[in-house]
């Protein structure tokens, strides 16, 4: 019996003391949690600091980046005339370490004072004029130089920029902001980005949460020019008057005029543009829907498309010159008697879209003094002869946008004038023509 409660006693003992190792385990557990209740905000907290510290160091760093900027320009004879503002995330120009920000600005003003809103998509840093500290918050809607402070920021600066130069105002994400040209034949703005498309002055604005500010733009350089005054003024210039044009950033040409209109000129290359093309050639016709092909004269019939292709081409970079839609039909007189017949055309019209240039057309060419016919010839100045082809080593002469017609023969000729300037047809399979592009064009630049 002895033994009984004895061993009765040893089994309590036994499962008591089980019991308070559990419940010391479950204590243990308990606590663990509660600390790493409190400890995980903590870290948390440490690491949003330190990233925090981190791109506040990083605006520190485009601040010094925006000091080199101004020191080497100091050290150069054209000093800095005017503020100067980056855009990020290019920020191009300034010799940052680090990553860049993804939004924002910096402003170096001509004193070399700094003035910076950028952004990494978390925080805001900022630092105005007056302030020699960064201060960082998560104000993301105007992270940038704007609002109250848009005013004294862009009030006074001044953009100037080369003729078809471009300059990065703001940032293209920046959809608070709405952009106005007072004057799109000198400056055009688009997604934060202004375009100088002709020589003048005018106003960009910019709108911020309602808050306006002018900046005035200055457009330098000059597209257009010429020794005749009559582009710079209110004469007319006549028929014939050359000009110079620079067509595209890397391109300039010599031009007559044929057509002088309030105050825009329609002018024609002085030379052929590029090789000898065909007006159509075997797979531009079928492409087009024609179904016999004449193989010794080819067809006219679905007009000049091989030598449309080329002169787009030739014009795709013309950014100087604005695009216009046109629609091209067949103008041709009838090269025997000089009648002009609507009705008897070669070509259905062909629409054209962001053209940059077209070919003189046949009833142009009349207004312009070319006399139709066998032997008919054109005004010199029309031809390639006197000073650019004296030798015939270039394109002789160039396609009209026309085509000829007689009842008896078939759709295949086309007219051209050669560098003799005389008015001639030819087959469509020929060795072809040169190119003479025409282009419209204000006088007020």
């Amino acid at each position: 019996m002895v033994k009984n409660i004895l061993k009765n006693k040893n089994k309590s003992l036994k499962l008591t003391t089980l019991g308070f190792t559990l419940i010391e385990l479950l204590a243990v557990i308990i606590i663990l949690v509660i600390i790493a209740l409190i400890a995980i905000p903590v870290v948390l907290n440490i690491i949003e600091k330190s990233k925090k510290e981190a791109f506040k160091d990083s605006a520190y760093s485009i601040i010094k980046a925006g000091e080199l900027y101004y020191s080497s320009k100091s050290l150069e004879i054209e000093e800095m005339k005017e503020d100067t503002v980056f855009t990020f995330p290019e920020g191009t120009g300034l010799e940052i370490k680090g990553t860049k920000p993804t939004s924002g600005n910096i402003k170096i003003t001509k004193e070399g004072k700094i003035e910076l809103a950028v952004s990494n998509g978390k925080w805001c840093a900022r630092k105005s004029l007056k302030e020699t500290e960064v201060k960082i918050s998560k104000d993301l809607s105007n992270c940038n130089i704007s609002s109250d402070q848009t005013n004294n920021i862009l009030s006074s600066m001044k953009i100037e920029l080369e003729l078809g130069g471009t300059v990065t105002l703001t940032d293209a994400s920046q959809t608070n902001i709405k952009y106005t040209s007072l004057d799109e034949n000198i400056a055009i703005i688009k997604d934060g980005k202004i375009k100088g498309v002709g020589k003048g002055t005018t106003i960009i604005i910019l709108d911020i949460n309602g808050n306006k500010t002018e900046i005035p733009v200055i457009v330098k350089g000059q597209l257009l020019f010429s020794i005749n005054d009559c582009i710079y003024s209110n004469t007319k210039c006549s028929n014939g008057t050359k000009v110079s044009v620079q067509v595209g950033d890397q391109e300039n040409y010599d031009f007559y005029v044929i057509d002088d209109t309030g105050s825009e000129l329609t002018l024609i290359m002085s030379k052929n543009l590029g090789d000898n093309v065909l007006w159509i050639n075997n797979a531009d016709y079928k492409a087009a829907g024609g179904s016999v092909w004449n193989s010794t004269h080819g067809n006219n019939e679905k007009g000049p498309l091989t030598a449309l292709k080329a002169l787009e081409d030739k014009a795709k970079n013309w950014n100087n010159i604005k695009t216009f839609d046109y629609t091209l039909e067949d103008d041709k007189p009838d090269i025997y008697d000089s009648k002009y017949d609507s009705t008897n055309v070669n070509y259905e019209p062909i629409k054209i879209t962001n053209a940059r240039a077209r070919f003189l057309t046949s009833m142009e060419a009349k207004k312009l003094g070319c006399v139709y016919g066998r032997g008919g010839s054109c005004p010199e100045w029309l031809s390639d002869y006197t000073d650019n082809n004296p030798n015939n080593s270039l394109p002789s002469g160039y396609w009209l946008s026309t085509a000829t017609w007689t009842s008896s023969s078939p759709k295949y000729n086309v007219y051209y004038i050669n560098y003799h300037a005389q008015v001639g047809s030819t087959g469509t399979t020929s060795t072809g023509y040169g190119i003479r592009p025409v282009i419209k064009i204000s006088k007020n630049i």
